[in-house]
């Protein structure tokens, strides 16, 4: 008796240890419709007291909860950081709801979103001469052009006929023409499943046998569809030269950025980044900069810390500089990701480079409105380039409020934090804002010179439903996560790893996740979700680590 009394607080000691310090490496939580999780916050709308959903009634044979609106926010407590996180979403998807998107809030309040599943009509509808192949990421569909000929021919062949019968419809009753129309259908039919069964029976004539050979060997762009992927590609820049000189953007801008660039093989890629915080909001403000390949592989990562004040005390400390050097890289394009909050300033940026372009938004800041920043600069229009199909623009100040120049056409910004929106022509267009201070975004990508500017992407469609006709192509790549089924339940998985899997602590370490379903609510679509497993993960704590930490102190 004496043993089981002693060995209960050793036993609540170890249980403790393994809850506060995780030495297995992983921690589990699941949250189900029914008994619920208290670690995990119920699905809410920005307002935490407005719940979403309606679980079914008690006695049914399976429980959910029913999914009307979106976004859905949900927070997850846990005993300390994590290096990532696994979340699985089991749930059915009875009116096809197209994508599901896991977001994970970052430190500036923004999400960062990885893709849990995705349901698109042209690729679940392609014909069989379109063979689909995938790597667990991506998925591929190469065009097997002699079975698609023979089809084709065949399609000609059926248009002829019926197109015959129509031209001697005066000569015929019609019952008949009716009844040859349906003739020849059948026919077709017939005709074209000999054909299908020819092919199936075959190896399928394709120039890849898999998805990395077709991504270490792209073909011409024209041939590609690219949708939901991202290739960057390593294939020579048409008419690129090194320069000799340096390119400099001496207009300001501020906030988060996202930069493509291009380097020939042996060229520096050579950055300098001046920077001023400008502390009018409270917290810490870090220049976090990170370089990635033209595979999405992180090469380079680094932070300058905040100028050392956190209050929203307005005090502006001298300039900063951030110099990024790099001459052992391969030829290529690369994404340089500038994550920081709006308090601080990017003044100027020199290069080596003279191909720089900004994908999908410019925030302007070269206005008097921060002239206690900026100092006597002589405040003048700015004039981006840009091949977006759609353009916005917003501002937050009075004195900002402006009529930007779009092409030929106008955007009137009249009402603060209030978006505009124009459809452009097309192909490359001047945005023009006479006073700055904008947030500008689009579906493309923006340069602060003509010069400058180059597209990154790899023949990228954002909407393959709008295409006339993929036949057109001979390759389709995407990454298109799809759900498993397990017991009439769809299963969709997404990781998220750091750093953008970021935990606040204020007095508890936690990390707030939402489910994006874009469009639910506007089609009159719903979500059962029956349960959501969130599984952390970090290096294991072994004896060999506990001595090597030991050893440090």
């Amino acid at each position: 008796m004496r043993v089981i009394i002693w060995s209960i607080p050793a036993i609540v000691f170890i249980g403790l240890i393994n809850y506060h310090f995780v030495p297995g490496g992983t921690f589990t939580i699941t949250y189900n419709v029914v008994k619920g999780a208290p670690e995990v916050s119920n699905f809410a709308a920005k307002e935490p007291d407005r719940l979403i959903g309606t679980n079914n009634t008690k006695g049914d044979t399976e429980y959910f909860q029913l999914i009307t609106t979106t976004p859905l926010y949900f927070d997850v407590t846990v005993p300390r950081p994590f290096e990532r996180a696994t979340v699985k979403l089991i749930y059915q998807n009875l009116d096809r709801q197209p994508s599901i998107d896991l977001g994970v809030r970052q430190p500036d309040g923004a999400y960062y979103y990885k893709k849990m599943a995705y349901y698109n009509d042209t690729l679940e509808t392609l014909p069989d001469y379109w063979i689909k192949m995938h790597d667990g990421v991506n998925v591929l569909w190469q065009k097997d052009t002699a079975y698609y000929e023979k089809t084709l021919e065949l399609l000609r062949w059926h248009d002829s006929q019926v197109d015959e019968i129509r031209k001697k419809a005066n000569d015929l009753d019609l019952s008949a023409a009716v009844d040859r129309i349906s003739d020849i259908k059948n026919k077709y039919e017939e005709l074209l499943q000999e054909i299908n069964k020819e092919y199936l029976n075959s190896l399928p004539n394709i120039q890849f046998s898999s998805v990395q050979e077709f991504l270490d060997n792209l073909p011409d762009k024209n041939r590609v569809i690219s949708f939901n992927k991202n290739i960057t590609t390593a294939l020579p820049l048409p008419g690129y030269k090194v320069s000799s000189e340096a390119t400099t953007i001496s207009t300001s801008i501020r906030g988060k950025h996202e930069l493509y660039t291009y380097i020939e093989q042996n060229e520096l890629l050579d950055f300098t980044f001046t920077i001023q915080d400008i502390n009018r909001h409270q917290g810490p403000d870090e220049f976090h900069i990170s370089l990635f390949s033209k595979d999405g592989q992180q090469v380079f990562d680094d932070r300058l810390f905040d100028d050392g004040e956190q209050n929203a005390a307005g005090t502006i400390n001298p300039d900063r500089q951030y110099h990024l050097s790099l001459d052992t890289l391969s030829s290529g394009i690369y994404k340089i990701v500038l994550d920081m909050p709006d308090d601080i300033f990017i003044k100027k940026i020199v290069t080596g480079q003279n191909r720089v372009v900004f994908k999908g938004n410019v925030y302007l800041a070269e206005s008097p409105e921060y002239k206690t920043v900026l100092g006597d600069r002589l405040f003048t229009t700015t004039t981006l380039y840009t091949n977006s199909k759609s353009i916005t623009a917003r501002t937050s100040h009075v004195n900002s409020l402006q009529t930007l120049r779009v092409g030929q056409e106008t955007v009137v910004i009249s009402e603060l934090h209030t978006p505009s929106s124009i459809v452009t022509a097309g192909g490359f267009t001047a945005v023009t804002s006479p006073k700055n201070d904008v947030y500008i975004s689009g579906d493309g990508f923006f340069s602060f010179s003509q010069s400058q500017f180059f597209d990154p992407t790899y023949n990228d469609i954002p909407n393959l439903n709008a295409v006339e006709n993929v036949n057109d192509y001979d390759f389709i790549i995407s990454e298109y996560p799809q759900p498993q089924e397990e017991d009439g339940w769809l299963v969709a998985e997404a990781r998220i790893e750091a750093p953008q899997l970021y935990f606040s602590k204020n007095g508890l370490t936690t990390v707030s996740f939402m489910f994006n379903l874009l469009g639910l609510p506007e089609n009159r679509r719903t979500l059962k979700v029956k349960e959501v497993t969130v599984t952390f993960e970090k290096t294991p704590l072994t004896f060999r680590r506990i001595s090597e930490k030991l050893k440090g102190l």
